[in-house]
Parts: C-alpha cells; structure tokens; sequence
C-alpha cells in the first residue's frame, strides 16, 4: 500500500492537471494510511482544491484506481471554499484525517 498504493497512484494521476491548489486523499483510507485501526475502506474519497477540469480529474483518478481494484471518490472545492471551510462537508473533511498528495506545482 505504502509502496504502489492510492497516495502513489493518485499523485502520479494528478501530475500536470492545470488547476490544482491541493489535493487530499481522506475519510477511511486516509485513517488506515495514518495508522488507525479499522476496516478496510471500499473506496477512495480524493479532495481536490482549486479549479481543474473536473471532468479530466475525475477520469484520471477512475482509470488510475483500477489498477488496484478500487473505486474512487471525488469531491472538488474551489480554494476559497476550502480555505474558509463554511460547509459542513468541508469542516468535517478538514477535521477528519487527511493525507497530503505531493504535487508537481505548474508554472
């Protein structure tokens, strides 16, 4: 997992999309990854900041998750959203844990 997993595959995935302030992998794989016990998760929820072609992004991540068998979710907010967090959904996913992808900044 820590190894050829989702953290991987999604950055690689994510690697030269335009548009893209930050992204997380979160909810229940992202609490396995950090070391909580648990189930283990039936899909992968993605955060992505910023203002990418969701259509792109989201095609991306699917294709990238079939490799390992996985189903992936993916919740888009715009940097200002993220940023003040007034939605619920965000307050909670920024509450929750979160893994970090490492992104290649565009220039």
């Amino acid at each position: 997992m820590l190894g050829y997993g989702p953290k991987q595959l999604s950055e690689a995935a994510l690697q030269g999309i335009d548009g893209i302030d930050h992204a997380y992998l979160a909810g229940s794989w992202a609490a396995r990854y950090l070391g909580d016990n648990g189930a283990f998760p039936h899909d992968i929820d993605v955060v992505v900041v910023g203002s990418p072609d969701r259509d792109d992004v989201t095609e991306t991540l699917v294709d990238a998750m079939r490799q390992i068998g996985q189903d992936v979710q993916v919740v888009f907010r715009s940097s200002a959203s993220w940023r003040e967090g007034r939605d619920v959904f965000t307050r909670t996913v920024k509450a929750g844990p979160l893994v970090e992808l490492e992104l290649t900044e565009q220039t």
